[in-house]
Protein backbone atom coordinates (compact mmCIF):
# COMPACT_ATOMS: atom_id res chain seq x y z
CA UNK A 1 0.00 0.00 0.00
CA UNK A 2 1.20 3.38 -1.09
CA UNK A 3 2.35 5.99 2.03
CA UNK A 4 3.21 9.66 1.42
CA UNK A 5 6.88 9.93 2.12
CA UNK A 6 7.96 11.54 5.08
CA UNK A 7 10.05 14.30 3.02
CA UNK A 8 6.85 15.00 1.37
CA UNK A 9 4.92 15.94 4.49
CA UNK A 10 7.98 17.83 5.81
CA UNK A 11 7.91 20.22 2.60
CA UNK A 12 3.84 20.68 2.57
CA UNK A 13 3.76 21.64 6.51
CA UNK A 14 7.01 24.12 5.75
CA UNK A 15 5.34 25.33 2.61
CA UNK A 16 1.45 25.42 4.08
CA UNK A 17 2.93 26.85 7.95
CA UNK A 18 1.07 23.92 9.03
CA UNK A 19 0.82 20.89 11.48
CA UNK A 20 -0.65 18.43 9.18
CA UNK A 21 -0.24 15.11 11.12
CA UNK A 22 -1.84 16.31 14.75
CA UNK A 23 -5.72 16.76 14.87
CA UNK A 24 -8.34 18.51 15.32
CA UNK A 25 -7.83 19.88 11.39
CA UNK A 26 -9.73 22.75 11.86
CA UNK A 27 -7.49 24.94 10.81
CA UNK A 28 -7.54 23.78 7.37
CA UNK A 29 -11.12 25.26 7.46
CA UNK A 30 -10.01 28.11 5.21
CA UNK A 31 -8.48 26.03 2.55
CA UNK A 32 -11.86 24.11 2.04
CA UNK A 33 -14.04 27.17 0.03
CA UNK A 34 -11.02 26.92 -2.76
CA UNK A 35 -10.59 23.67 -2.67
CA UNK A 36 -14.30 22.96 -3.42
CA UNK A 37 -13.94 25.96 -6.64
CA UNK A 38 -11.55 23.81 -7.58
CA UNK A 39 -13.21 20.75 -8.20
CA UNK A 40 -16.16 22.32 -9.30
CA UNK A 41 -14.26 23.76 -12.26
CA UNK A 42 -12.22 20.83 -12.88
CA UNK A 43 -14.97 18.14 -12.95
CA UNK A 44 -17.54 19.84 -14.95
CA UNK A 45 -16.84 20.06 -18.86
CA UNK A 46 -18.62 23.22 -18.95
CA UNK A 47 -16.73 24.97 -16.55
CA UNK A 48 -12.98 23.12 -17.19
CA UNK A 49 -12.28 25.19 -20.35
CA UNK A 50 -12.36 28.65 -19.10
CA UNK A 51 -10.71 27.60 -15.86
CA UNK A 52 -7.65 26.41 -17.33
CA UNK A 53 -7.03 28.41 -19.78
CA UNK A 54 -5.99 31.04 -17.21
CA UNK A 55 -3.21 30.68 -14.73
CA UNK A 56 -5.07 30.14 -11.80
CA UNK A 57 -2.08 28.72 -10.03
CA UNK A 58 -0.56 31.99 -10.02
CA UNK A 59 -3.33 32.99 -6.88
CA UNK A 60 -1.49 32.36 -3.91
CA UNK A 61 -5.13 31.01 -2.23
CA UNK A 62 -5.56 28.57 -5.28
CA UNK A 63 -1.92 27.24 -5.44
CA UNK A 64 -1.78 26.49 -1.44
CA UNK A 65 -5.38 24.74 -1.72
CA UNK A 66 -4.02 22.96 -4.76
CA UNK A 67 -0.99 22.10 -2.95
CA UNK A 68 -2.62 21.34 0.06
CA UNK A 69 -4.95 18.60 -1.36
CA UNK A 70 -4.69 17.38 -5.32
CA UNK A 71 -0.86 17.52 -5.38
CA UNK A 72 -1.14 15.28 -2.00
CA UNK A 73 -3.60 13.40 -3.52
CA UNK A 74 -1.71 12.53 -6.89
CA UNK A 75 1.64 12.39 -6.22
CA UNK A 76 2.35 8.87 -5.22
CA UNK A 77 0.17 7.62 -8.76
CA UNK A 78 3.34 8.33 -10.99
CA UNK A 79 5.52 5.35 -8.67
CA UNK A 80 3.11 2.94 -10.86
CA UNK A 81 4.61 3.74 -14.32
CA UNK A 82 7.52 4.29 -12.88
CA UNK A 83 8.32 1.07 -11.15
CA UNK A 84 7.23 -0.54 -14.26
CA UNK A 85 9.82 1.23 -16.51
CA UNK A 86 11.87 -0.01 -13.42
CA UNK A 87 11.27 -3.78 -14.77
CA UNK A 88 13.64 -2.58 -18.16
CA UNK A 89 16.86 -1.88 -15.70
CA UNK A 90 15.94 1.69 -16.95
CA UNK A 91 16.86 3.37 -13.75
CA UNK A 92 20.13 1.30 -13.50
CA UNK A 93 21.78 2.07 -16.42
CA UNK A 94 22.38 5.80 -16.00
CA UNK A 95 24.43 8.45 -13.84
CA UNK A 96 22.81 11.30 -15.26
CA UNK A 97 18.95 11.29 -15.92
CA UNK A 98 17.00 14.18 -18.14
CA UNK A 99 13.70 14.99 -17.57
CA UNK A 100 11.06 17.42 -19.07
CA UNK A 101 8.04 17.66 -17.11
CA UNK A 102 4.80 18.67 -19.20
CA UNK A 103 2.69 21.35 -17.66
CA UNK A 104 4.51 20.88 -14.24
CA UNK A 105 1.83 23.65 -12.30
CA UNK A 106 3.15 22.79 -8.35
CA UNK A 107 5.73 20.25 -8.83
CA UNK A 108 2.98 16.72 -8.38
CA UNK A 109 4.81 14.86 -10.98
CA UNK A 110 8.35 16.37 -10.25
CA UNK A 111 7.92 15.29 -6.44
CA UNK A 112 6.79 12.47 -7.21
CA UNK A 113 9.39 11.19 -9.38
CA UNK A 114 11.94 12.52 -6.44
CA UNK A 115 10.21 10.81 -3.51
CA UNK A 116 10.52 7.63 -5.71
CA UNK A 117 14.00 7.90 -6.55
CA UNK A 118 14.78 8.36 -2.81
CA UNK A 119 13.40 4.83 -1.99
CA UNK A 120 15.50 2.98 -4.85
CA UNK A 121 18.72 2.34 -3.59
CA UNK A 122 20.11 0.39 -6.39
CA UNK A 123 19.84 2.67 -9.31
CA UNK A 124 23.38 4.81 -10.39
CA UNK A 125 21.70 7.67 -10.84
CA UNK A 126 24.14 11.46 -9.44
CA UNK A 127 22.74 13.67 -11.21
CA UNK A 128 19.13 14.66 -12.07
CA UNK A 129 18.25 17.70 -15.01
CA UNK A 130 14.78 18.81 -15.01
CA UNK A 131 12.82 21.54 -16.96
CA UNK A 132 9.97 22.14 -15.82
CA UNK A 133 6.89 23.86 -17.65
CA UNK A 134 3.73 25.52 -16.92
CA UNK A 135 1.89 28.71 -18.04
CA UNK A 136 1.43 29.68 -13.98
CA UNK A 137 4.73 31.63 -13.62
CA UNK A 138 4.06 32.09 -10.07
CA UNK A 139 3.95 27.89 -9.39
CA UNK A 140 6.98 27.51 -11.33
CA UNK A 141 9.04 30.46 -9.29
CA UNK A 142 7.67 28.43 -5.85
CA UNK A 143 8.83 25.03 -7.06
CA UNK A 144 11.85 26.32 -8.07
CA UNK A 145 12.81 27.16 -4.75
CA UNK A 146 11.76 24.24 -2.93
CA UNK A 147 14.28 22.29 -5.48
CA UNK A 148 17.15 24.09 -4.56
CA UNK A 149 17.23 22.18 -1.62
CA UNK A 150 18.43 18.65 -3.79
CA UNK A 151 21.84 17.92 -4.06
CA UNK A 152 22.64 16.88 -7.40
CA UNK A 153 19.42 18.36 -8.81
CA UNK A 154 19.24 21.08 -11.69
CA UNK A 155 16.15 23.01 -12.39
CA UNK A 156 15.05 24.89 -15.57
CA UNK A 157 12.07 26.67 -15.35
CA UNK A 158 9.70 27.90 -18.74
CA UNK A 159 6.80 29.27 -18.80
CA UNK A 160 5.08 28.19 -21.29
CA UNK A 161 1.28 27.58 -23.06
CA UNK A 162 0.14 23.94 -23.49
CA UNK A 163 -0.98 25.24 -26.99
CA UNK A 164 2.01 26.90 -27.99
CA UNK A 165 4.96 25.37 -29.66
CA UNK A 166 7.65 24.08 -27.27
CA UNK A 167 10.94 24.84 -29.33
CA UNK A 168 13.97 22.90 -27.39
CA UNK A 169 17.11 21.20 -29.10
CA UNK A 170 17.24 19.11 -26.08
CA UNK A 171 16.95 15.61 -25.60
CA UNK A 172 15.19 13.69 -22.57
CA UNK A 173 15.26 10.67 -20.56
CA UNK A 174 11.92 10.82 -19.22
CA UNK A 175 8.94 13.18 -20.28
CA UNK A 176 6.12 13.38 -18.16
CA UNK A 177 2.53 14.52 -18.74
CA UNK A 178 0.63 14.95 -15.79
CA UNK A 179 -3.66 16.02 -15.99
CA UNK A 180 -2.41 17.76 -19.12
CA UNK A 181 -5.06 16.54 -21.79
CA UNK A 182 -7.86 18.13 -19.09
CA UNK A 183 -6.33 20.96 -20.32
CA UNK A 184 -6.12 21.12 -24.40
CA UNK A 185 -8.32 21.87 -27.53
CA UNK A 186 -9.26 18.27 -29.15
CA UNK A 187 -6.91 18.78 -31.69
CA UNK A 188 -4.10 19.47 -29.55
CA UNK A 189 -4.94 16.20 -27.42
CA UNK A 190 -4.43 14.09 -31.01
CA UNK A 191 -1.02 15.38 -31.65
CA UNK A 192 -0.03 15.37 -28.12
CA UNK A 193 2.44 11.96 -28.02
CA UNK A 194 3.93 12.62 -31.15
CA UNK A 195 4.73 15.89 -29.46
CA UNK A 196 6.52 14.62 -26.27
CA UNK A 197 8.31 11.80 -27.96
CA UNK A 198 9.64 14.27 -30.17
CA UNK A 199 11.82 15.51 -26.80
CA UNK A 200 12.49 11.81 -26.30
CA UNK A 201 15.78 9.78 -25.87
CA UNK A 202 15.90 6.82 -28.62
CA UNK A 203 15.64 4.98 -25.38
CA UNK A 204 13.14 7.03 -22.94
CA UNK A 205 10.00 7.14 -21.94
CA UNK A 206 6.97 9.05 -21.93
CA UNK A 207 4.44 8.70 -18.91
CA UNK A 208 0.99 10.06 -19.28
CA UNK A 209 -1.35 10.57 -16.33
CA UNK A 210 -5.23 11.47 -16.40
CA UNK A 211 -7.73 11.74 -13.91
CA UNK A 212 -10.15 8.29 -13.93
CA UNK A 213 -13.08 10.59 -15.21
CA UNK A 214 -14.72 8.37 -18.04
CA UNK A 215 -14.38 11.45 -20.61
CA UNK A 216 -10.51 12.17 -19.81
CA UNK A 217 -9.90 8.13 -19.68
CA UNK A 218 -10.94 7.87 -22.68
CA UNK A 219 -9.39 10.54 -24.37
CA UNK A 220 -6.09 9.47 -23.46
CA UNK A 221 -7.04 5.96 -25.17
CA UNK A 222 -7.99 7.59 -28.12
CA UNK A 223 -4.18 8.95 -28.00
CA UNK A 224 -3.09 5.67 -27.39
CA UNK A 225 -4.30 4.61 -30.56
CA UNK A 226 -3.07 7.50 -32.92
CA UNK A 227 0.16 7.01 -31.11
CA UNK A 228 0.56 3.53 -32.34
CA UNK A 229 -1.42 4.22 -35.58
CA UNK A 230 1.32 6.40 -36.06
CA UNK A 231 4.25 3.72 -35.61
CA UNK A 232 4.72 4.34 -31.83
CA UNK A 233 4.85 1.76 -29.41
CA UNK A 234 3.39 1.18 -25.69
CA UNK A 235 5.70 -0.29 -22.89
CA UNK A 236 2.94 -0.82 -20.43
CA UNK A 237 -0.07 -0.85 -18.97
CA UNK A 238 -1.44 -2.39 -22.69
CA UNK A 239 -1.22 -6.07 -23.47
CA UNK A 240 -2.10 -5.27 -27.18
CA UNK A 241 -1.14 -3.25 -30.29
CA UNK A 242 -4.67 -3.36 -31.41
CA UNK A 243 -7.28 -0.32 -31.58
CA UNK A 244 -8.47 -0.04 -27.69
CA UNK A 245 -11.24 -2.01 -26.81
CA UNK A 246 -12.51 -0.21 -23.99
CA UNK A 247 -12.93 2.85 -26.83
CA UNK A 248 -15.56 0.00 -28.57
CA UNK A 249 -18.51 0.80 -26.24
CA UNK A 250 -19.30 4.31 -25.66
CA UNK A 251 -19.74 3.42 -21.80
CA UNK A 252 -16.18 1.72 -21.43
CA UNK A 253 -12.71 2.94 -20.14
CA UNK A 254 -9.67 1.64 -18.30
CA UNK A 255 -7.92 2.99 -15.30
CA UNK A 256 -6.24 1.85 -12.46
CA UNK A 257 -7.47 1.77 -8.63
CA UNK A 258 -4.56 1.89 -6.09
CA UNK A 259 -4.61 1.51 -2.21
CA UNK A 260 -2.87 3.68 -0.57
CA UNK A 261 -2.42 5.36 3.32
CA UNK A 262 -5.02 8.15 3.27
CA UNK A 263 -3.57 10.87 5.37
CA UNK A 264 -6.12 11.82 8.28
CA UNK A 265 -5.85 15.71 6.83
CA UNK A 266 -6.98 14.27 3.70
CA UNK A 267 -9.53 12.64 5.05
CA UNK A 268 -10.91 15.67 7.03
CA UNK A 269 -11.19 17.28 3.96
CA UNK A 270 -12.77 14.89 2.07
CA UNK A 271 -15.45 14.63 4.67
CA UNK A 272 -15.42 18.16 4.40
CA UNK A 273 -16.11 19.06 1.22
CA UNK A 274 -17.82 16.23 0.11
CA UNK A 275 -14.70 14.28 -1.90
CA UNK A 276 -13.27 10.93 -1.65
CA UNK A 277 -9.86 9.99 -1.51
CA UNK A 278 -9.93 6.99 -0.45
CA UNK A 279 -7.66 5.19 -3.35
CA UNK A 280 -6.22 6.46 -5.94
CA UNK A 281 -7.71 6.32 -9.51
CA UNK A 282 -6.16 7.32 -12.70
CA UNK A 283 -5.54 6.25 -16.68
CA UNK A 284 -2.15 5.89 -17.52
CA UNK A 285 -0.14 4.99 -20.25
CA UNK A 286 4.21 4.99 -20.62
CA UNK A 287 5.04 5.14 -24.45
CA UNK A 288 7.99 4.51 -26.20
CA UNK A 289 9.65 5.38 -29.53
CA UNK A 290 11.27 1.41 -29.61
CA UNK A 291 9.59 -1.58 -29.81
CA UNK A 292 9.46 -2.81 -26.18
CA UNK A 293 7.29 -3.92 -23.55
CA UNK A 294 7.15 -4.58 -19.81
CA UNK A 295 6.48 -8.49 -21.08
CA UNK A 296 9.96 -8.30 -22.10
CA UNK A 297 11.66 -8.04 -18.71
CA UNK A 298 11.64 -10.15 -15.56
CA UNK A 299 12.04 -13.57 -17.26
CA UNK A 300 8.93 -13.67 -18.96
CA UNK A 301 7.69 -13.96 -22.49
CA UNK A 302 5.82 -11.30 -24.60
CA UNK A 303 2.69 -13.04 -24.79
CA UNK A 304 -0.53 -11.23 -25.78
CA UNK A 305 -2.62 -14.58 -26.46
CA UNK A 306 -2.06 -16.14 -22.78
CA UNK A 307 -1.30 -13.18 -20.91
CA UNK A 308 -4.16 -10.50 -19.80
CA UNK A 309 -4.14 -7.66 -17.66
CA UNK A 310 -7.36 -7.20 -15.22
CA UNK A 311 -9.08 -4.26 -16.06
CA UNK A 312 -11.78 -4.36 -13.79
CA UNK A 313 -12.51 -5.29 -10.07
CA UNK A 314 -12.83 -9.05 -9.06
CA UNK A 315 -16.83 -9.42 -8.69
CA UNK A 316 -16.85 -11.81 -5.66
CA UNK A 317 -21.10 -12.93 -6.65
CA UNK A 318 -22.70 -15.79 -5.34
CA UNK A 319 -21.31 -19.07 -6.27
CA UNK A 320 -19.07 -17.46 -8.65
CA UNK A 321 -15.88 -15.12 -9.39
CA UNK A 322 -16.50 -12.54 -12.80
CA UNK A 323 -13.70 -10.17 -13.87
CA UNK A 324 -12.50 -8.26 -17.41
CA UNK A 325 -9.29 -9.28 -18.61
CA UNK A 326 -7.83 -7.72 -21.84
CA UNK A 327 -5.20 -8.71 -24.02
CA UNK A 328 -5.49 -9.05 -28.39
CA UNK A 329 -8.62 -11.36 -27.66
CA UNK A 330 -9.73 -7.66 -26.53
CA UNK A 331 -12.03 -6.77 -23.28
CA UNK A 332 -13.25 -9.70 -22.31
CA UNK A 333 -15.53 -11.12 -19.37
CA UNK A 334 -13.98 -14.10 -17.49
CA UNK A 335 -16.36 -16.11 -14.79
CA UNK A 336 -15.01 -19.11 -12.80
CA UNK A 337 -17.85 -21.19 -10.84
CA UNK A 338 -17.29 -21.51 -7.11
CA UNK A 339 -17.68 -24.98 -7.61
CA UNK A 340 -15.12 -25.52 -10.03
CA UNK A 341 -12.11 -24.69 -7.82
CA UNK A 342 -8.69 -25.79 -8.01
CA UNK A 343 -5.01 -25.98 -6.73
CA UNK A 344 -4.76 -25.13 -10.78
CA UNK A 345 -7.29 -21.46 -10.61
CA UNK A 346 -7.05 -20.31 -7.51
CA UNK A 347 -5.32 -17.23 -7.91
CA UNK A 348 -8.06 -16.07 -10.21
CA UNK A 349 -9.91 -15.61 -6.44
CA UNK A 350 -7.63 -13.06 -5.44
CA UNK A 351 -6.46 -10.73 -8.68
CA UNK A 352 -7.07 -6.94 -8.37
CA UNK A 353 -7.64 -4.83 -10.56
CA UNK A 354 -4.19 -3.81 -13.34
CA UNK A 355 -2.60 -7.45 -12.14
CA UNK A 356 -0.90 -9.13 -15.09
CA UNK A 357 -1.74 -13.09 -15.70
CA UNK A 358 -1.47 -15.81 -17.71
CA UNK A 359 -3.85 -18.66 -18.23
CA UNK A 360 -3.74 -21.76 -19.72
CA UNK A 361 -6.56 -23.99 -20.88
CA UNK A 362 -10.33 -22.21 -21.01
CA UNK A 363 -13.65 -22.53 -22.49
CA UNK A 364 -15.06 -20.08 -24.67
CA UNK A 365 -18.66 -19.15 -24.15
CA UNK A 366 -20.07 -16.82 -26.42
CA UNK A 367 -18.95 -13.65 -24.86
CA UNK A 368 -17.49 -15.00 -21.55
CA UNK A 369 -15.02 -17.17 -21.30
CA UNK A 370 -15.29 -19.86 -18.42
CA UNK A 371 -12.27 -20.67 -15.87
CA UNK A 372 -12.46 -24.30 -15.53
CA UNK A 373 -11.18 -26.92 -12.79
CA UNK A 374 -8.33 -27.82 -15.53
CA UNK A 375 -7.49 -24.02 -16.18
CA UNK A 376 -3.95 -23.00 -15.32
CA UNK A 377 -4.05 -19.44 -13.27
CA UNK A 378 -0.81 -18.12 -12.43
CA UNK A 379 0.02 -14.41 -11.47
CA UNK A 380 2.99 -12.24 -12.91
CA UNK A 381 5.10 -10.16 -10.43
Amino acid sequence: MLTLPESYLAYMEQTLNLDLRTPPFSRLKPFLPHIKYISDQLSKNALRGAFTERPYLNDPEYRRAYQLYYMTANLLKIYIPLNDIARSGFFHDKKHIRVLDIGSGTGTMILGLLAWLEQQNETAIQEISITATDHSGGALQELQRHLLQYRNLHIETLVHDLHATLHSEKKYDLVIAGNVLNELTEDSRKHLPKFLTGFLEPDGYVICIEPALKNTSRVLLECRDAWIADGGFVYSPCFTRKPCPALNHPDDWCHHDVPWNRPPFIEYIDESVGLIKKSLKFTYMVLSRTDKHILDYGGYQRDFDNSYRVVSELFNEKGRYRTFLCNDHGRILFEKNKRDDTLYNRGFNQIKRYDVIRLESRLELDSIRRITKETRVSAMD
